[in-house]
Parts: structure tokens; C-alpha cells; sequence
């Protein structure tokens, strides 16, 4: 067999950000153990973990009105070699479906493909394959430097494959119905998103959407699991309530381990601390900045409406503390700076706290250990004032 050659048909209109509402679309349908691969093995793949071999691959295609899924077109054809490729294991599916928002031909073989047997449909490609080299032969006849049609290079690739073609042809659908992405849009909100207020789905699919494209992994496409698109599901259900939630606080993540104790005091938040010579605060310091760092380990990182919270949060504790740190500066004299950062130190604590996200009670100590992130990860965020009356 000669080597592969790679084909690609006319990049079809907003077909990737098609592919992207597709794969939101599917991962509406998952069930329990069910993931939705992107990009992985083609455009949208849904994987049983446990079930290993009952998986659907999607090939989404978005064509114009006019253009519809003849017996030659490249679509079907390169579609089709992508699946007979050596990089694509097609053991884990039980259907490939090629889905177009093309018609099929009125007088096109794959009319009857999805009705037909497994040797039904192999000899409809051999049908549309014989056509094929007869108009070539044709051609050829009236112009000996007639060139081989793209889509005849495409089915004699495919025809080379013959083995590999007879394990993945009663697998393949075609299907024909899929809507243009405007339709989809309007299904996904109307049918998939009716549980929020019409006038808060429009915020809620971009949300959704973003979620989707956020979880990519460069090059090397990526998976939502039902577990994580559920909790996603969850947190903008709550966003979009009147009743705002309770803070997840749990007093067990104030505990820190024997063993992460030492490795803290070379930490660069404790440094600071030890600048304004505020020994007595480090133990409690240590013991808020450990629950602020296990709470957003835990309810915020793999969220993505959560970490755009936690983000606008640590940006307003930010701003908190600029404004505070500017004005005790100017009434601080040399002799006065270690008591006064101490001072500073004490009121930036103890400050009211703001509500993150969806919350109606965040406790004080995740701003307090969050204050002590920011100077863990941040040269601007210190405690030890400056004499501005100086410069």
C-alpha cells in the first residue's frame, strides 16, 4: 500500500466555532461516565470510561445552502479516510457519524447508506467508485493531461484500506439534519438552558461556551467530563438565583500538616511579616493562608465561573490595599515605621469583608488568607510601610 496522503475539502463556513456549540450540544446529552473529547480523535468524540468500545465520534461539517452531499464530494470521502487513518483507533466507537448540514443528493447512492447492510453499503462505495474512474476515463479520452479529480485521489486512497474499510463501515452515519449554527444557538437556548430566565440565557450560553473553549489543552485537544460540566452547570444555576449560597468553610483546612510547616518559613508571605518584626501573627497567619489556599483548591480552580470571581475578589483586595497602604504612608515618619506597618498590618486584616461570587457569608479568614497569597505571589504586596514625606 503507497503511503497517505492527507486531503482536505473547502474549509466549511464557521465550522470551527460550529464545532464548539456541537460539543456544548453533546455534553447536554452525557450521562453518568461519560466524557466529550474535542479534538482528540476528530471534531467531538463522547467516551463511556467504563464502556471503553460504545463511543460516538462526530465529524461536524458547515456547508452553504447549496452545496449538497453528493456521491464525489469531498466531505463524505476525506471524512471517511480521516476514520481509516492508523493514528485513529476505531475500537473505542460504535458509530462514526459524519454530521453536515448538507442534503444528500436526490439522486446520490448515499441516499440509502444509514439503511443499508454492511456489504450494501460497500458495494454503494464501489458503485460511486466505478462512476467515478468511467467520468475520468472519459475525460481522459477527450484530454489526454486531463488530472485526476481530487475526490477520485480520495476514494482510491480509501479502496486502499480495504481491511481497516470493512471494520469501520457499518459504523458510519451520515447525518444530514444537523442545524446551521444559528438554529443551534436558538436550541440551545430555548430547549437546553429553559431552566434559566429568558433574559439571562444569552449570558449563560456565552458563559457555557467559554467554559468549553477554556478547557483546551494546546495541541492536543481536550475532555469535559459529566462530573465537571454538571458542577459548571450548578454554578451558574446559582449565579443566576435570587438567594445567594453559604460559603463551603471547613475548619479541617485550617490544620497544616508536620511536614508543610518548615517548608512555610521560607515562604515569601512570612518573610514579610517577619520585615515589621510581627512574629506573634505568623502562626494564625500560616493557619489562614492554608484554609484559603485548600478552599480554592477545592471549590474554585476547576470552576470556571468561580475563578472569574476569585479573580475580580483578589483584584478588589488589591485595590483595598493600595489605597489603605498610600494613605498611612503619608503620616509615617521613620521612627514610627515598624509600629505603624504593624498597625497596617492589623487594619487591612480585620477589614470588612466582600462577598465573593455567589456567597452571602464569606469568612473573614478567606480574605485574610487570601491577603496572604497575594504576598506570597506579589513583590508590590508588603507590610512594611515607606516614609513618603521622604522622596
Amino acid at each position: 500500500m503507497g503511503k497517505k496522503v492527507k486531503f482536505s475539502s473547502p474549509a466549511p463556513t464557521g465550522a470551527i466555532i460550529s464545532q464548539f456549540y456541537l460539543a456544548l450540544e453533546k455534553c447536554f446529552d452525557m450521562d453518568k461516565n461519560e466524557s466529550i473529547y474535542i479534538e482528540k480523535d476528530g471534531d467531538v468524540s463522547l467516551i463511556n470510561r467504563i464502556d471503553k468500545e460504545n463511543g460516538i465520534q462526530t465529524e461536524l461539517k458547515e456547508y452553504s445552502e447549496k452545496d449538497n452531499l453528493t456521491d464525489s464530494h469531498l466531505n463524505f470521502w476525506n471524512t471517511l479516510n480521516n476514520w481509516l487513518s492508523s493514528n485513529f483507533d476505531s475500537k473505542k466507537y460504535k458509530f462514526l457519524i459524519l454530521a453536515t448540514t448538507q442534503e444528500i443528493g436526490n439522486n446520490s447512492y448515499l441516499q440509502k447508506w444509514n439503511t443499508s447492510s454492511k456489504n450494501e453499503r460497500l458495494e454503494i462505495l464501489n458503485n460511486i467508485l466505478t462512476d467515478a474512474e468511467n467520468r475520468y476515463k472519459k475525460a481522459f479520452t477527450k484530454d489526454d493531461k486531463a488530472g485526476i479529480p481530487e475526490s477520485l485521489k480520495l476514494m482510491r486512497l480509501v479502496f486502499s484500506n480495504d481491511d481497516k474499510l470493512l471494520d469501520i463501515i457499518d459504523k458510519v452515519y451520515i447525518d444530514s439534519s444537523v442545524l446551521k449554527r444559528n438554529e443551534l444557538i436558538v436550541k440551545l437556548k430555548n430547549v437546553k438552558l429553559k431552566s434559566f430566565d429568558e433574559e439571562n440565557r444569552e449570558s449563560v450560553l456565552n458563559s457555557l461556551l467559554g467554559y468549553i473553549i477554556q478547557s483546551e489543552e494546546y495541541n492536543k485537544g481536550w475532555e469535559i467530563s459529566y462530573d465537571n460540566f454538571s458542577q459548571e452547570l450548578i454554578d451558574l444555576n446559582n449565579k443566576y438565583k435570587i438567594n445567594s449560597v453559604l460559603f463551603p468553610y471547613d475548619k479541617e483546612l485550617t490544620i497544616i500538616p508536620e511536614s508543610k510547616k518548615k517548608e512555610f518559613v521560607e515562604y515569601d508571605f512570612i518573610k514579610k511579616i517577619k520585615e515589621i518584626n510581627y512574629e506573634s501573627v505568623i502562626p494564625r497567619s500560616l493557619n489562614h493562608y492554608w484554609f484559603t489556599f485548600n478552599t480554592i483548591n477545592n471549590e474554585f480552580k476547576t470552576r470556571t465561573q468561580r475563578v472569574e470571581s476569585l479573580l475580580q475578589f483578589q483584584d478588589e483586595l488589591i485595590d483595598e490595599y493600595s489605597s489603605v497602604y498610600d494613605r498611612m504612608s503619608r503620616n509615617c515618619n521613620d521612627l514610627e515605621i515598624e509600629s505603624k506597618s504593624q498597625d497596617f498590618f492589623d487594619i487591612i486584616m480585620e477589614k470588612e469583608i466582600i462577598n465573593i461570587d455567589i456567597f452571602n457569608n464569606t469568612p473573614l479568614i478567606f480574605k485574610k488568607g487570601m491577603y496572604h497569597i497575594l504576598a506570597d505571589e506579589k513583590d508590590e504586596i508588603i507590610w512594611k510601610l515607606k516614609n513618603k514625606s521622604n522622596e
